[in-house]
């Protein structure tokens, strides 16, 4: 929404957001009573003349005044996805913040965005979104995965093809990180058998 939006504006935006997202009209969306709770402190905050000159003045003293807040949709998030994956891509797997990475993950996989791209009418862009996002857990570490397991199900629970195709990438990372964990192990005890084979050898 614009900085300068009119109370009006305001309330016409709010009237629409709570009406798609609110809980009654969103049985199978476990995630729009969290985003419908967020509107309407927003709401509150915007609608009220002290309290939105205080947020305004809270955002200048951030630096903040001058810049607009994109209008968050479902089209908007498999572009910040696939901003994300264009910028992995040039930066390279040794040249990546997997702090940074896992914290721009679990923000496109926030309550509020799972609200939105659990609407009946964004599936397109939630399989969009999905690999995407996919793609970007990649580049991260398997124990660094676990977190972002149960909102990509969520997204995937009406879609058996999808829920199938995030399973089989969590298990497949996973049996690749036990066996990483594995080898060193089994590298020692191959070298003490060759070891062990040579002493005995040696003392016939």
């Amino acid at each position: 929404m614009r900085r300068d939006a009119t109370p009006e504006e305001i309330k016409k935006s709010f009237r629409r957001l709570a009406h798609a997202f609110h809980p009654d009209k969103n049985a199978d969306n476990s995630f729009a009573s969290a985003y419908f709770r967020d509107i309407r402190e927003a709401y509150e905050v915007l609608s009220r003349p002290v309290a939105r000159h205080a947020y305004d003045l809270e955002r200048s003293r951030m630096g903040m005044n001058n810049r607009e807040l994109p209008e968050v949709s479902t089209g908007f998030l498999c572009r910040e996805a696939q901003k994300l994956n264009r910028h992995l891509d040039h930066a390279g797997a040794h040249r990546i913040d997997e702090g940074l990475l896992f914290a721009s993950l679990i923000y496109l996989l926030s309550e509020q965005h799972l609200a939105l791209l659990l609407q009946p009418d964004a599936m397109d862009d939630r399989i969009v979104f999905m690999e995407a996002v996919k793609k970007a857990m990649q580049y991260l570490p398997y124990d660094m995965l676990l977190p972002l397991k149960t909102p990509l199900l969520e997204l995937a629970a009406k879609d058996e093809i999808s829920s199938e195709a995030i399973r089989l990438f969590f298990e497949k990372r996973r049996k690749a990180y036990r066996w990483q964990k594995t080898f060193p192990w089994l590298a020692i005890l191959i070298t003490l058998l060759l070891c062990a084979l040579m002493f005995w050898y040696g003392k016939r």
